[in-house]
């Protein structure tokens, strides 16, 4: 969809003494962001866990691991709850400091994040 600007401009009976102004802008919607939060599950020491046995969230909201949400533009944090005997070593995509068990993720309108657990 095109952007549209109609500008109207009514004069008065004499001319220039009074002037009216309307302006008439159709914004566009914005685009939507969306995150993808994938969780990648290493079974190295004898472990049994699925994707599914941790749960995930983007904020408050929890997700399934791939599936793609929408979301507004913003600040978001990326969080797991944590399996006994597996421990967080990497959050790609995403602004981590190599020791919680939360991230943080920027999106701006229209863009697609995927970050990977």
């Amino acid at each position: 969809m095109g952007e549209s600007l109609t500008l109207t401009l009514v004069y008065g009976e004499s001319g220039v003494s009074s002037m009216n102004a309307s302006l008439d802008y159709d914004c566009p919607e914005p685009k939507p962001a969306t995150i993808t939060l994938v969780k990648v599950v290493e079974n190295d020491d004898n472990g049994n866990a699925l994707v599914d046995d941790f749960k995930l969230f983007i904020n408050e909201m929890a997700v399934v691991s791939g599936e793609t949400q929408e979301v507004k533009a913003g600040t978001y944090r990326l969080s797991e709850l944590q399996l006994e005997g597996y421990a967080l070593e990497s959050v790609e995509g995403a602004e981590w400091d190599g020791q919680s068990l939360v991230a943080t993720v920027t999106v701006e309108e229209g863009e697609n994040i995927r970050s990977e657990e």
